[in-house]
């Protein structure tokens, strides 16, 4: 392979890495903020829904 194809791998590489990033931050931080509100409002069954 020459230079021009490995950049190219390489920037696929790193845009899919970073779009995986964001949907596990997105993810989590629905996690952290149901988990938050069921224990502001209490209700435990709160958690199944998620």
């Amino acid at each position: 392979m020459n230079n021009i194809n490995l950049e190219n791998q390489e920037k696929k590489l790193r845009k899919r890495q970073l779009i995986n990033a964001a949907l596990i931050g997105f993810l989590a931080s629905i996690f952290v903020i149901g988990t938050v509100a069921s224990i502001y409002k209490k209700n435990a069954l709160g958690m199944i829904t998620m």
